[in-house]
């Protein structure tokens, strides 16, 4: 009599994991849904920011070198003193709601309103001159009313998005799958491609004539979206953070002390470390530099502001073709020979734009070029961060990083683009080039040079970076350095 065959059973679905956290295909798309919602109300308020800020600051008659330091320098210093504090506590935050959500939800609501508020920065400047002794007040700054409430603003905006925005970033690693995190984030920077391209070709334009309304709207966005991610995604459960003292140590002395002698440890003894914090600061550095861009376009050019920001949106879309293929890549390979590719390619389009543009054709075949291999930079760093860092220290690690690009920022490239240009002011030379015919060159085509110089010392960086990786084990064996003992 022949046996009878064994039910059949189907194979069962393949399950992810990150930490304690496990994942079904669906579960997986469900999970990737939401932080894109987060990913897609975060971007549109980093482009608000950086597009309009500069705009409204030129508006009022802010020289460049006050442009520079209240929107670049200023924000750099508070994340100099903000994300220390908050990476540090959200990396040993233990609630049932985890360790970077409770941020987030508390912080959200902060950049909504003062983002709405800033676009009526003249009236309630305004409104303050009304105040007899306040205007008196004013009147001895050596600021103008809507400059100065500008600041204070923008200052209080800040505050809350650099709450926001680390905590955010540190959850990406958090609860994604490392077998993922590549073509995950290729669908974060598309994403981001697409906010910016909707940013720039719709609603960049608008920004000047309904400003309110555009702000407002995008403040209202990022809250709902943030709160909706926050009640969606759930977060694993970390090990104990609990820190033993040394040897003969009161534990209720020096809390302070001893949390930063633990910073400054785990951070900032690795060498590969060191380099990557310098890789990435050269990017981040480059960021403040390009939004002087627009002026260029503006007034060396003569693009209006609406036909530059079409043209700046095109890269996005670009980048939303790649991205997947890029991201693909990254996981297979890894991010750093990805890395030091784009750099290359980045650093010399960037030198060639300060020769080719004439007007409004190559700018838009340089911008389509250079802000294309930005989107891929971008993404490539970020894995760069992801992938390198201890996961357990992902906050802490990031933060000290972004106390090196602060100093930077704040104290050099900056200002000192601020200062040169302001300088330059007025001057313009004259170049006949081969092929190319006569060359006008006034301040802001050197923003190009400085961005291709940036380019190419992080592209050294990246080198270096590669080197330290192997002594670490390299490819298929990869440890990141051990913590210090508590």
């Amino acid at each position: 009599m022949p046996l009878a065959a064994p039910p059949f059973s189907p194979p069962a679905p393949p399950i992810y994991q990150a930490g304690t956290l496990t994942y079904t295909k669906e579960a997986l798309y469900r999970l990737f849904f939401w932080l894109l919602v987060g990913d897609l109300v975060f971007t549109l308020v980093g482009q608000l920011e950086l597009r309009m800020f500069p705009v409204f600051l030129k508006q009022e008659g802010a020289s460049d070198k006050a442009i520079a330091i209240m929107a670049s320098s200023i924000p750099a210093v508070m994340r100099f003193f903000f994300n220390p504090i908050v990476n540090y506590q959200s990396d040993r935050k233990r609630s049932p709601r985890g360790r970077r959500i409770p941020y987030i939800l508390w912080a959200a609501p902060g950049v909504a309103l003062f983002l709405a508020l800033i676009p009526f920065t003249s009236e309630i400047s305004s409104s303050l001159l009304r105040i007899h002794w306040l205007s008196l007040w004013l009147a001895k700054v050596p600021l103008a009313p809507a400059i100065l409430i500008f600041g204070l603003l923008a200052m209080l905006y800040q505050a809350f998005q650099l709450v926001v925005s680390p905590t955010y970033f540190c959850l990406l690693r958090d609860v994604v799958p490392t077998s993922h995190l590549g073509r995950f984030m290729s669908l974060f920077r598309m994403v981001g491609a697409f906010a910016t391209f909707g940013f720039n070709y719709w609603l960049f334009g608008l920004a000047g004539h309904h400003a309110g309304y555009v702000f407002a709207g995008i403040g209202a966005a990022n809250f709902l979206g943030f709160f909706a991610m926050c009640l969606f995604v759930r977060e694993q459960a970390y090990p104990s953070t609990e820190e033993k003292p040394r040897l003969g140590e009161n534990p209720a002395r020096w809390p302070v002390a001893r949390a930063c002698f633990n910073f400054a440890a785990e951070s900032f003894s690795p060498p590969l470390y060191w380099w990557i914090y310098v890789t990435r600061l050269l990017i981040y550095a480059a960021i403040p530099v390009a939004s002087f861009l627009i002026f260029f376009a503006q007034r060396e050019i003569g693009i209006s502001l609406d036909v530059t920001g079409k043209i700046l949106a095109w890269p996005s879309f670009c980048w939303i073709v790649l991205a997947y293929p890029i991201g693909l890549m990254i996981d297979r390979r890894g991010p750093i020979p990805v890395l030091a590719v784009s750099l290359a390619i980045l650093s010399a389009s960037c030198l060639g734009s300060f020769f080719f543009i004439t007007g409004e054709t190559s700018f838009f075949i340089c911008t389509l070029i250079t802000g294309t291999a930005v989107w891929v930079v971008s993404l490539a760093q970020v894995l760069l961060s992801q992938q390198l860092f201890h996961p357990a220290r992902m906050g802490q690690l990031s933060s000290a990083n972004i106390l090196l690009q602060s100093a930077v920022i704040a104290l050099v490239t900056s200002p000192a683009t601020g200062w040169f240009l302001d300088l330059m002011r007025g001057t313009t030379f004259h170049l006949t080039l081969p092929l190319i015919g006569p060359l006008s060159i006034g301040p802001y085509r050197f923003i190009y040079l400085i961005l291709a110089m940036l380019f190419s010392f992080s592209l050294l960086g990246t080198l270096r970076v590669r080197h330290y990786w192997q002594k670490q084990g390299g490819p298929g064996n990869y440890a990141p350095p051990a913590l210090k003992p508590d």
